[in-house]
């Protein structure tokens, strides 16, 4: 914090507290508050989870207080829509204020380099512009009531198995322009009140006491001036974080630790200022909040109408969509009364009004029967249930097979297993399909699926986990109530590349992100993949034309901006929405780049025959590429392409420009010849990666290595005696899992076996000097691990 922008009321509360009030501040109080000190005029600040809505529980797991779910950020950033995405925040901040909630832990804007990863639902995008574009609209959102956003998980979090002891070791340029670039359009734009660090290491270092990530980049590169917190559990050394800049640990931290590096001068007591102040000028933030009462009706509708904005229509073939009053219908599949409307783990929202498909079309008085076909809690296909569906399909039937990933799936602590559909919705589909020629297939999925049977029907309809709304926006959709808007904010192959199959089950430490810049559409592009719906991609109801497109300039200095106008014209019958993105294709050579990047984007809604003008800015930032050799941001003078198109195969027109300036980056073809040449795949030489990456690969630990608190449980498991201890501990945990809800119990089981032992920490049970206690028995007292587990009541 500046010390022009620092109220003036932080140095007095400051000066109330003494050294062991400042050292209490620094950590959290309980799992979800800081300490707070009426007589210095501190109040506490309470955080809450809730990207997709708030989840306020009293233990941090179990079943939370009713709020209205919306739809998550996944099925959000398909609305490609600012203005949906900043009332969606709102509408959360104000269930913060009813329950006296100063900060929302979200939004998450990690990017989604794996299509396997179980957390991905909670996140935006495969690309970074996009979810920095919508991630500020959600924050600003969130703001506007007072209520604090905090943006996570800072950052490169990728996978959940392992997430607490991984290392995702990822190369300069990758690391700027892929997995911190929506950050920093974050905090440059929306200025959230908080920040989130990741469990994870980054290129050796642990993110919550990286002084490069913390300080140097967060607060002095880009002007942070906002509260670090960590996530639960997720720093090993707290020392280290408070001098890296992180401000307050959650849930808890050892204090008496930091009194003693205090006493020992390993800390100063101008350090500890520099945390405590940014937690009393957070509290003071919210010292005139007021709670007030939220309106679940509304909140509901307005859920109901922002999953009817991020439903994309993939397929609409013969005009089987919309349906119509006197269809004869068949709804096939379980989610069709009971459908996913978000993953599991810390973001699971207890709904107020969950509808379905179902129960929709039976309160529009639509006549269809119904049919599970498929059980929903295993792959295993089921005659029975397919013969009731079979025989009473005719050709003239309109069949709406609503399928998705299986309960819990997509969630926290766990990934995906597969990138298929279960095998039994697969099957239903293909035998559906056969005899009926106006099949519709909607799939509710916290991300992409491959689509075998996308040939054979007639109707795909991609819902996502769309919130409590879900029913009503999905009958909106397909009965043509409300045009369909939505578009692909993640790329869809058939198939996914075996690195991120290898990726999602590894168990080693070091995550190798060698593929670099190339993710999503970016990968697709340079190995010439043909993507079975691209990025961007989706349907209407009507069409759109577009005329008069042309740049503002056709050469710029470096520095300047340019502008990219149009004229979109809805040429159809129905009102509707459509996208117009602009990409940028530097074709200047030098420094290995991607294709194009999507650096522009607008929506543009349109009454049946309307035209409007539209224009996209394209500012500096457009054309700018991380040059490793000066470690700063360069421009490339030469040639460009501005690619104006409906998504990322599909393009409208082709516009070229010229950068005026010198050149800057150098040509490595002959040292890196894979990131240049990608065609049929990405296919680096031994040692290409490492010296991209241009140092040694962080030292993963051997057999027989001391113990740490960031020894990860499975390193250890067969190490006598360490593998009784283990197993000890783990059949203690499970007898407390009993007790625990289905979900909640699936989540844990995940996490433990993969977890760190400092992983412990974020029960908020188990307190610091517990863990140390356990590494110092591993390491020194192998007996006495059993007495410690005891003693902590496991």
């Amino acid at each position: 914090m500046s010390d022009m922008d620092r109220d003036v009321g932080v140095e007095e509360v400051l000066g109330k507290l003494s050294l062991e009030d400042k050292i209490k501040l620094q950590t959290g109080k309980d799992f979800g508050r800081t300490e707070e000190f009426p007589d210095a005029g501190l109040k506490g600040i309470r955080l809450v989870d809730g990207p997709s809505g708030l989840r306020l529980t009293e233990h941090g797991v179990e079943k939370a207080v009713p709020e209205v779910a919306m739809p998550t950020l996944s099925a959000l950033a398909n609305s490609f829509d600012e203005e949906c995405c900043c009332e969606v925040g709102s509408a959360i901040a104000k269930q913060c204020l009813s329950q006296d909630v100063n900060v929302i832990l979200g939004p998450g804007v990690n990017i989604k380099r794996n299509p396997l990863n179980g957390r991905n639902f909670e996140y935006f995008s495969e690309d970074p512009y996009l979810s920095g574009k919508l991630g500020a609209a959600w924050i600003n959102g969130v703001q506007s009531n007072g209520v604090g956003a905090c943006v996570k998980h800072f950052c490169c979090n990728s996978t959940e198995p392992g997430r607490f002891y991984v290392d995702s070791v990822v190369d300069e340029r990758a690391l700027r322009e892929i997995y911190l670039s929506q950050f920093e359009y974050i905090i440059k734009n929306a200025k959230p009140y908080t920040l989130m660090t990741s469990y994870n290491r980054v290129n050796g270092e642990q993110t919550a006491s990286s002084k490069f990530l913390m300080t140097d980049v967060l607060r002095k590169e880009w002007g942070f001036d906002g509260l670090v917190m960590t996530d639960w559990g997720a720093n090993d050394d707290r020392i280290a974080g408070i001098k890296a800049g992180v401000d307050l640990q959650m849930p808890h931290s050892d204090t008496a630790k930091v009194a003693d590096a205090l006493k020992r001068g390993a800390l100063t007591e101008e350090e500890l200022d520099n945390t405590t102040r940014n937690v009393i000028a957070l509290s003071r933030k919210f010292k005139d909040q007021v709670r007030e009462k939220v309106d679940h009706k509304a909140q509901h509708q307005l859920a109901v109408n922002a999953a009817s904005k991020c439903v994309v229509m993939m397929k609409n073939e013969d005009f089987v969509m919309p349906l119509r009053k006197g269809d004869k219908i068949v709804v096939v599949g379980p989610l069709a009364k009971k459908p996913h409307i978000g993953g599991t783990g810390s973001s699971k929202v207890n709904a107020v009004y969950p509808d379905s498909l179902c129960s929709v079309l039976d309160r529009n008085g639509m006549e269809y029967r119904y049919y599970p076909g498929f059980s929903m809690t295993r792959d295993t296909v089921d005659p029975l249930l397919e013969e009731q569906v079979i025989k009473n399909i005719h050709y003239d039937t309109k069949v709406i097979i609503v399928a998705g990933t299986h309960y819990m799936t997509d969630g926290e602590s766990y990934n995906r297993e597969s990138y298929d559909l279960p095998r039994n919705m697969l099957h239903l589909i293909n035998r559906v399909a056969a005899l009926s020629k106006r099949t519709i297939v909607v799939i509710q999925s916290g991300g992409p699926v491959s689509t075998p049977f996308r040939d054979n029907v007639k109707g795909l309809v991609y819902e996502g986990l769309a919130g409590e709304g879900s029913g009503e926006a999905l009958y909106n959709v397909i009965t043509g109530k409300v045009n369909p808007s939505g578009r692909l904010s993640e790329t869809w192959n058939d198939q996914i590349d075996s690195r991120w199959v290898r990726d999602s089950v590894t168990m080693g430490e070091n995550l190798f992100y060698d593929e670099s810049i190339y993710v999503g559409y970016r990968y697709n592009d340079k190995t010439g993949l043909k993507p079975a719906f691209p990025f961007g991609w989706g349907l209407s109801y009507t069409d759109f034309d577009y005329s008069r497109v042309v740049l503002t300039k056709k050469k710029i200095a470096k520095g300047a901006g340019v502008a990219v106008t149009l004229t979109v014209t809805n040429k159809g019958y129905t009102d509707g929405a459509d996208v117009v993105m602009v990409f940028v294709a530097d074709k200047t050579g030098g420094a290995f780049k991607a294709v194009k990047q999507l650096k522009g984007f607008a929506k543009v809604c349109l009454k049946a025959g309307e035209s409007k003008h539209v224009r996209i800015d394209l500012d500096a930032a457009a054309f700018r590429f991380w040059d490793t050799d000066s470690h700063s941001w360069q421009i490339d003078g030469g040639e460009y392409d501005i690619i104006v198109a409906k998504n990322a195969e599909d393009y409208i027109k082709v516009l070229p420009l010229t950068v005026e300036g010198e050149h800057v980056s150098r040509d490595r073809s002959d040292e890196l010849p894979g990131y240049y040449d990608l065609e049929g795949g990405l296919h680096l030489k031994e040692g290409e990666f490492e010296k991209l990456y241009g140092r040694r690969f962080p030292a993963e630990r051997k057999k027989g290595d001391p113990i740490d608190r960031n020894t990860f449980l499975w390193q250890i498991a067969d190490e006598k005696p360490f593998g009784k201890a283990a197993k000890f501990a783990y059949n203690r945990i499970c007898r407390i899992l009993d007790a625990v809800s289905p979900d909640t119990r699936v989540m844990l089981d995940g996490l433990i076996p993969k977890s760190s032992l400092r992983s412990l920490l974020m029960t908020g049970f188990i307190k610091e000097q517990s863990v140390d206690g356990i590494v110092d028995s591993l390491n020194k007292d192998k007996s006495g691990i059993k007495k410690l587990i005891e003693k902590m009541g496991l």
